[in-house]
């Protein structure tokens, strides 16, 4: 019959149509899940709540996470979102120099977080123990596998997946559990102390935002698959605003409460004053599963370089300037000096505060192109520019004569 190969062609497109909007659903979920994963890891928790005091300074700790985490927001989620949205090809902008930079940042936030998993481990004593000759006698070849691993998995589509979900349910019951077993400690004077301890509001604040700049690829990736707007603004406040919110609070009422009971004088603020324990020894346990919460951000770079890497087609050598960098990035950032018990903070290196804080000017720059850029027209289904995107050109019908 003559309209048996159309039919068939029409099923078979509609086959791949709902397959596609399946497949993009999936993704879009995924990596909201994942950029959630970037806050509830311990680089997230020594960046602000070292400083916070919620329960001696309980309304200007609300007002500053509050404020923090949407400022986040919309700097680093909804304005590269929106952006996304409105651009027909759904990718990140093709600007060489522009795609160059952000793999630069995420290059050098991956062999940091796998240096600050790998030296502490060789050092455990739980790790020395069980005579785990890959971490307690060879660290250098420690580092760079665990940076090779984590590159592979993020370089693969769904092999990250199973991995940030462990990283994610580790980080939230190390937090429920240190919470439980020192909340006692909140409202408790440290005898070292004559007056309630001061809070730092702006380093609270500028550390939490400076936090989530890493989420400026998935952002863009989750603005082009999201259906509609309303999707983007569920995207930002699941994937970005409430975990920061939580994560902050939680991790804060968990560091005071620890440095309540047992901070001294010669020691300084941290995070790992959490991890005492009700004993007050810290536990070179609940240090270990605090150093495997790094492996969700670590995916996050890893995934977040792969999108910027898909965002063009890149000539081979394109690629030798940012592989080339890798050197001199490691070297600024500090990752070649000793770690272990006087290693600071994660991010304490002049790169990376650099590129947080340019990754907050493009996401600002973002939202100029949103609001005074033009809004494209969806096309909408069953029209000649609808069918013309799902089907290749050379399967489209020729265009009807015009007589006369």
């Amino acid at each position: 019959m003559p309209t048996a190969a159309p039919l068939s062609s029409i099923r078979r497109g509609l086959h791949r149509e709902h397959a596609t909007v399946a497949s993009g659903k999936h993704e879009f979920w995924w990596l909201v899940f994942l950029e959630s994963t970037l806050f509830f890891s311990q680089s997230f928790w020594e960046s602000g709540p070292p400083y916070a005091e919620p329960s001696f300074h309980p309304w200007p700790f609300t007002a500053v996470t509050l404020l923090a985490a949407t400022i986040a927001l919309f700097l680093c989620h909804l304005g590269p979102a929106f952006l996304a949205a409105r651009r027909t090809s759904g990718q990140l902008p093709q600007g060489g120099l522009l795609l160059v930079w952000l793999a630069a940042g995420y290059l050098e936030c991956i062999p940091a977080l796998a240096r600050s998993i790998a030296f502490p481990l060789s050092e455990s004593a739980p790790f020395q123990e069980l005579h785990m000759g890959i971490f307690t006698r060879t660290y250098p070849a420690a580092w760079l596998g665990l940076t090779a691993i984590i590159f592979l998995l993020g370089w693969t589509r769904a092999a990250w997946r199973p991995f940030a979900a462990i990283s994610f349910g580790t980080a939230v019951g190390l937090l429920a559990w240190s919470l439980s077993s020192l909340w006692h400690g909140l409202g408790v004077l440290n005898p070292y102390f004559s007056r309630p301890p001061s809070q730092l509001e702006w380093l609270i604040g500028k550390r939490t935002i400076l936090a989530a700049a890493p989420a400026i690829a998935i952002a863009w990736r989750l603005g082009a698959i999201a259906s509609n707007t309303t999707r983007i603004w569920i995207s930002g406040v699941a994937g970005l605003w409430f975990p920061v919110v939580l994560s902050l609070l939680a991790a804060s009422l968990a560091a005071e409460a620890g440095s309540n009971l047992h901070w001294q004088p010669t020691l300084v603020r941290g995070f790992y004053w959490a991890l005492f324990g009700p004993n007050g020894r810290s536990t070179a346990t609940a240090a270990a599963v605090g150093l495997l919460t790094l492996l969700a951000p670590a995916l996050v770079c890893a995934c977040s370089l792969r999108l910027v890497a898909q965002a063009r087609a890149w000539p081979w050598k394109s690629w030798l300037l940012p592989m080339a960098a890798i050197p001199v990035i490691l070297v600024f950032s500090g990752l070649l000096q000793p770690g272990g018990e006087e290693m600071k903070y994660i991010w304490d290196s002049p790169f990376h505060d650099f590129w947080t804080a340019s990754v907050l000017l493009i996401g600002a720059a973002t939202w100029v192109v949103v609001l005074l850029g033009s809004r494209p027209h969806p096309p909408q289904p069953g029209t000649a520019e609808s069918t013309a995107t799902q089907y290749p050109a050379e399967n489209a019908p020729p265009p009807p004569e015009v007589s006369g």
